[in-house]
């Protein structure tokens, strides 16, 4: 199939389609991604399950024309529609709205393999922009999955994947109805659970505190912490040391901090060894 020409000014007469806000906009099947980022990692990843293209009508920016020239090329149907339309998918969207038939999925086979790998188990978190701010994070850092509960699993919404930057392009979010039972099951494959609570043992800066291989950091509610039979099956349960113990670090914070630092860990014991 030949792409089709990159010429702005015929790409944008033969391939866009004008919404009319008295006419209700159908909004196409798959996952909602919303903003400039979010977008153009969807087509730089998975460009082929692209299912539609919203873009603001009357917009004037160069990176939507290069959003565009991307789905023209993919022969992605555009549709102008108006910011109301948009605002009912995500009320920060930049302009552009991506619906995409694809999400990453999590490989079980590479679970059970053995060498450096770390997960994080989300046990109740509440604020999807706090899921999308860790996704952003995971990915840079290398985090091969996210573990959520199933009553959960709507936490990967619009808002969330925008929040990500593209990081729920890479990073798979895998629902489960029993978080605990998942964990056990992760440690008969070798993995340590480590969960992050203001009242754990460890520093999580402390150099006594050896990190393994393979990790799973659990994090818990913005404002509960750790539920009882989630810190039951943590092997170790690590604070992040801080000057009030009046407050708490931010969900998303305090993942990264610890994913931070797992990776420079992990970084340091491939520098020794070799």
């Amino acid at each position: 199939m030949k792409p089709r020409s990159k010429n702005k000014s015929s790409n944008s007469q033969r391939n866009f389609k004008r919404s009319n806000d008295k006419v209700k906009v159908n909004r196409p099947h798959g996952r909602a991604v919303p903003g400039f980022h979010s977008v153009k990692e969807v087509f730089a990843v998975r460009s082929h399950k692209v299912v539609a293209l919203w873009v603001k009508d009357s917009y004037e920016n160069k990176e939507l024309d290069e959003l565009v020239e991307k789905a023209n090329y993919s022969q992605v149907q555009v549709t102008k529609v108006s910011s109301q339309v948009l605002n009912q998918v995500c009320d920060s969207h930049q302009g552009v709205v991506v619906f995409v038939d694809e999400s990453p999925e999590l490989s079980w086979g590479d679970l059970k393999a053995e060498g450096k790998q770390v997960y994080l188990c989300l046990d109740e978190i509440q604020d999807p922009h706090n899921l999308g701010a860790i996704l952003r994070t995971s990915w840079l850092l290398g985090v091969s999955g996210i573990f959520v509960p199933a009553q959960k699993s709507n936490l990967l919404s619009p808002s969330a994947c925008k929040v990500a930057c593209g990081g729920a392009e890479h990073v798979p979010v895998d629902a489960h109805n029993s978080l605990p039972n998942l964990l056990k099951e992760l440690k008969k494959m070798n993995f340590w659970v480590w969960g992050l609570d203001m009242g754990g043992q460890h520093d999580l800066w402390s150099e006594s505190l050896q990190v393994p291989d393979k990790l799973v950091w659990v994090i818990g509610n913005e404002g509960k912490g750790l539920r009882k039979p989630i810190k039951n099956v943590c092997d170790e349960i690590v604070h992040i040391k801080q000057a009030s113990a009046g407050a708490s670090f931010n969900a998303s914070v305090a993942a990264a901090m610890a994913l931070g630092e797992t990776s420079r860990r992990h970084s340091v014991s491939v520098s020794v060894g070799e």
